[in-house]
């Protein structure tokens, strides 16, 4: 272990230094008089940002001066979270840490005052602390070597997550309040053809948010746009948190909506509610489930429409080089929003089936049987299950191209699984804790999936061929996650997305919370025995109220999604070898000075 900066243990890797400022960062205290730059930490600040370790302040002065003595050394772009007031220090400190979501032992925090040290140490159990007359060889240490970032792209992305929990303070009510603060702009669009790529994309593979579930071929498609009778338009939305693209599509006849369906990108917005309204609420006939309702009696008050979506929404940019795939259902799909301006991604979601039915295909036992004996031996199995075919058997999850892999494990925790005739083959549908085996639960999905190729016939070849063996067990977890590691290169990161343990009241998921439990702590332990390049964006940290769901304990509200894509932007950025490119073009986007040691 190196000791080389005093009492500072240097054994874990500095990702945040906090400073203090009378008498640490600058000579003096700033509240009796004159005080004196210290330039050598000013330089400091500037090398740490480079090398991807971003730097806070936690000060007992006048916010308002201290900001002023930092802006005019132009040094101030470069601190986040500043914590400048009169509270005691360990209690901010552990607030700023669980915030911006490290760990303390990957933070240090500077304060030539003993007693603001132990203090710290105190609330936050774990933190590297030093005396300003310790740092002179910080830089020489191992572990303030970090991730060469000449763009300040860890930096960047802070600024923003600052910005995001800026906002977050001011809306403090409710979901409505925080959507009220983020600035979503709607434009409506008629050359649907300019899209039709697109629009397409969305008519056939959405599911969530399609109201009527009418499916179309490119051919059928153009007769729509061409027809002078039915009235077509896309919209295109964005926030001040990202441009979500074009993310829903409607055609309207004879005061009939024909098609009305959205993105997964813009769940829980209100932007579905919002266009109804607009168009006058008129008739439709949904079909199947949906994931949000147009009964509200008010349109949703925080979305603005606007002619034109200005070239200028732009996300951050960060030039990763890895490439990375996700690989998911509709919360990854949520998230992916927030990361393609910033990351090269290509990603595998569920989808629907010609017929409309959901098709999961991220379940490890589905991953495990993704090769050609599968197919070899049991397609036309397949080819008689509504709820998979041949494609989910067909994956590009394990190619070494990918330098990271994001992985949700949701559906291994709520699906259950049958086994064909004593055969290898094993599917996951539904929940375990429904048997469709037995004839009891039939009707349940008899009258959800009724158009989708279920019918009695499929139900009782399905009962006479297939055995119900539950949900997967924690063993069998263990297990499948082993065995996706091995698969992937050793030298490439996985990172896995767990679920919430939300105590939420549902009709047949009671105590679902207690199941996730028990598979979190497996997926815990299989995250900390592969650490070296195994992440873990853990979910339990934002959703943890019965607020922070909506119909059950998988799906979030906006808020929260924010808050893990925050998580997994950091993770990532870790992860990520970050490109060399013009130092200026990043300084610039921060609004930073160019004074540097």
């Amino acid at each position: 272990m190196e000791r080389a900066l005093g009492n500072l243990s240097t054994s874990e890797e500095v990702r945040l230094v906090i400073w203090d400022l009378d008498d640490t960062f600058w000579k003096g205290t700033l509240a009796e008089g004159p005080i004196e730059y210290v330039q050598a930490n000013h330089d400091l600040v500037i090398e740490l940002s480079k090398r991807g370790i971003v730097n806070s302040i936690c000060s007992k002065n006048i916010f308002e001066n201290a900001k002023a003595v930092l802006e005019d050394a132009e040094i101030w772009p470069y601190f986040i979270f500043p914590l400048i007031n009169w509270e005691p220090k360990g209690p901010v400190i552990e607030k700023l840490i669980k915030e911006i979501q490290l760990r303390p032992e990957n933070v240090l925090f500077i304060d030539d005052n003993p007693l603001n040290l132990e203090d710290a140490k105190f609330y936050v159990p774990g933190i590297q602390v030093a005396s300003p007359l310790n740092i002179d060889g910080m830089l020489g240490l191992t572990s303030f070597q970090g991730k060469y970032d000449p763009d300040l792209s860890r930096l960047h992305h802070y600024k923003i997550l600052e910005t995001k929990q800026s906002d977050k303070n001011l809306a403090v009510n409710s979901n409505a309040d925080f959507l009220r603060q983020c600035d979503i702009k709607v434009t409506i669009k008629e050359n649907c053809l300019s899209e039709k790529d697109r629009i397409l994309e969305l008519i056939n593979r959405t599911n969530q948010l399609n109201f009527t579930k009418v499916r179309l071929d490119e051919e059928n498609l153009l007769s729509l746009f061409n027809d002078i009778n039915i009235e077509t338009r896309y919209l295109h939305v964005v926030d001040r948190y990202g441009d979500y693209g074009v993310c829903g599509f409607y055609s309207l006849q004879g005061g009939q909506l024909q098609h009305f369906l959205f993105s997964c990108r813009v769940m829980n917005m209100g932007i579905e509610d919002w266009i109804y309204h607009k168009l006058g609420k008129p008739h439709i006939s949904i079909q199947g489930e949906v994931a949000s309702s147009l009964e509200n009696k008010m349109p949703p008050d925080w979305i603005r429409e606007v002619a034109e979506i200005s070239p200028s929404v732009k996300t951050r940019r960060s030039f990763p080089k890895h490439r990375i795939l996700i690989k998911g259902g509709c919360d990854l799909e949520q998230l992916s929003t927030y990361l393609t301006d910033s990351f090269r991604i290509e990603t595998e979601y569920n989808y629907p089936s010609e017929t409309g039915f959901p098709i999961h295909t991220e379940h490890t036992e589905i991953l495990k049987r993704c090769n050609s004996g599968t197919l070899e031996c049991f397609a036309e199995v397949i080819d008689r299950l509504p709820f998979l075919n041949r494609n989910a058997y067909r994956t590009n999850f394990f190619q070494r191209r990918w330098g990271i892999r994001v992985y949700s494990i949701l559906m291994d925790y709520t699906q259950g699984l049958y086994r064909y005739q004593n055969t290898s083959l094993i599917v996951p549908f539904g929940d375990f804790l429904i048997d469709i085996t037995q004839s009891t639960h039939w009707m349940r999905y008899l009258q959800k999936y009724e158009d989708k190729g279920i019918d009695e016939n499929f139900f009782y070849w399905f009962a006479e061929n297939f055995v119900f063996m539950g949900g997967m067990s924690a063993q069998e977890l263990s297990e499948n996650l082993e065995w996706m590691r091995r698969r992937i290169p050793q030298d490439r990161q996985l990172i896995i997305l767990n679920a919430s343990e939300v105590k939420i009241m549902h009709d047949f998921e009671t105590n679902r919370w207690q199941h996730h439990h028990a598979l979190n702590q497996v997926v815990d332990n299989f995250v900390k025995t592969h650490e070296e390049n195994t992440k873990l964006c853990d979910v339990r940290k934002h959703v943890r109220f019965c607020q922070d769901v909506t119909d059950n304990i998988r799906h979030y509200n906006r808020e929260r999604y924010l808050d893990i894509a925050d998580e997994l932007i950091a993770i990532l950025m870790d992860c990520s070898v970050v490109e060399e490119s013009q130092v200026s073009k990043i300084i610039r986007s921060l609004g930073l000075g160019r004074r540097s040691g």
